[in-house]
């Protein structure tokens, strides 16, 4: 028997110690943490998809063997399976082996239900006394109310406020990214990260002032930056990217960078961001400048600003309501309201000349009194080199329309006539131009009319009328429809 003791009590410590050595294999030799005081450099690029593409650098410090890294400060909507990361001074003596991102934050939730069948204390406040009543109890439940053990019975709900140890294992107070990496080098390191955020999002929004007897526009364009990612960045390099990039369902897969040449600036704006084509996109650099952006932040941005830009007044007469198959001699004698638009061209010899991104337009004229007015709001689309905008600012108080079908035949079972007048009045003191615009359905030719039309599309016609001073005109033609 006590032969059998000598033989297995080594095999006994040679197999313990051989366990000991594989669990500890597994065991990080060195851990550390890099926070946003040991960022180097951020860039973000944002697009209008409440996405944003971040890149920066991080200075590390490892230990030779296996290393736990943790990064904090990264956003709480950070997607986990863009984040890419590069060690740029001495990639192929790094050798990454996992990555894992915790959002397992701190919550009194998380905190309880980590706790549940363990002990805690109940501090309850006694009425009328400063001293406190304290109960021990074992938690076994979470919810709306918490369901205790008390002695022999179970409580659910207590009047006491819980109070727990030690913060338990596997909670944190931040987002982090973890990483496992073995190298043979100690000291710092340089890495680049690369990922994709939700929570961010970019706009435009413009402000315009008529001026000059209402040929001129000046014209200040913002762009409007909100962060609701979860974390705060300092000193960015920020880049703003105007268009709709393809995405997949809940997953966004990573974008690879490239180089864009900058273009020049264009003649008589101020451009605070350098503009750039991209790829199918608008890309636009803020120049020279770094920014902080903090969470649960909005801030502006000036964009671009230009002044003295051409600009005419316009008005519209426009018939939305397809004209009718049906006759309606009589019955279509309804009031037009007169639209009021000021179009200009995007063009560098307007002071303009780069691709403008769509946003709201706010815009202002100065009264007699030299007060700053609101005169009307719309909203530019994406317009590109060379291309009109036309902002619609409200209706005219001094120019009436009415518009009325006077005869109506039906030529066979799939085609008619009709002819109809509009009566346009102008009790300004200058002359007016007017755009009248019609929409026929159908297969359509107008055969009859005062004023020459010109066919837009398909569904377009337009006639440009010009009204003079305190007098008025009426537009006849005669259309014929087919089906």
């Amino acid at each position: 028997m006590d032969g059998w003791r000598y033989f297995v009590l080594p095999i006994f410590i040679v197999c313990n110690l051989f366990f000991c050595s594989i669990v500890s294999a597994g065991r990080p030799e060195s851990t550390s943490t890099s926070t946003s005081e040991q960022r180097e450099k951020i860039n973000i690029t944002v697009y209008q998809q409440n996405l944003a593409l971040i890149s920066e650098v991080r200075n590390i410090r490892l230990q030779a063997g296996l290393n736990e890294i943790s990064l904090l400060d990264v956003p709480k909507l950070i997607e986990p399976d863009s984040v890419y990361i590069q060690f740029i001074d001495t990639p192929e003596e790094i050798k990454l082996i996992q990555q894992e991102f915790k959002y397992d934050l701190l919550t009194a939730k998380s905190l309880l239900d980590k706790y549940i069948g363990q002990s805690v204390e109940l501090h309850e406040t006694i009425e009328g006394k400063i001293k406190e009543k304290v109960t021990s109890a074992v938690l076994l439940g979470t919810g709306e109310e918490n369901i205790y053990q008390i002695g022999n019975k179970i409580h659910v709900g207590h009047p006491g406020r819980v109070v727990v140890g030690m913060l338990p294992k596997g909670i944190i107070t931040k987002p982090a990214l973890m990483y496992q990496l073995e190298t043979a080098l100690s000291g710092k390191a340089k890495c680049r990260i690369n990922y994709l955020s939700k929570g961010l999002n970019w706009n435009t929004d413009y402000l315009a002032v008529v001026a000059d007897g209402e040929k001129k526009l000046d014209l200040q364009g913002w762009a409007h930056i909100d962060n609701n990612s979860g974390a705060s960045y300092k000193d960015v390099v920020l880049n703003l990217v105007a268009g709709k990039i393809n995405s997949l369902p809940e997953k966004i897969q990573p974008i690879r960078a490239q180089r864009a040449v900058m273009s020049e600036k264009a003649q008589g704006m101020d451009l605070a961001f350098k503009q750039a084509s991209f790829f199918e996109y608008q890309l636009y650099k803020l120049d020279d400048r770094l920014i902080d952006l903090d969470d649960k932040q909005s801030k502006r941005i000036k964009l671009l600003e230009s002044e003295n830009i051409p600009v005419e007044k316009k008005y519209i007469i426009e018939n939305k309501v397809p004209i009718s198959v049906y006759p309606q001699a009589g019955r279509d004698k309804n009031q037009v309201p007169v639209k009021v638009t000021l179009e200009f061209m995007n063009i560098k010899e307007h002071n303009l000349g780069i691709p403008i991104p769509a946003g709201a337009v706010r815009l202002f004229k100065y009264d007699a009194q030299g007060e700053l007015q609101l005169i009307g709001e719309d909203k530019i689309n994406h317009t590109t080199l060379n291309e009109k905008i036309r902002l619609e600012v409200g209706q005219a108080n001094d120019i009436s329309a009415k518009r009325i079908q006077i005869d109506y035949k039906r030529i066979n079972k799939r085609a008619y006539q009709a002819e109809y007048q509009i009566d346009i009045r102008n009790h300004k003191d200058i002359p007016v131009k007017i755009a009248l615009i019609e929409h026929p359905m159908g297969e359509w030719r107008i055969i009859k009319n005062s004023t020459p039309f010109i066919k837009k599309n398909v569904r377009t016609a337009e006639a440009e009328i010009e009204i003079p001073a305190k007098k008025h005109k009426i537009i006849s033609y005669t259309i014929e429809v087919s089906y």
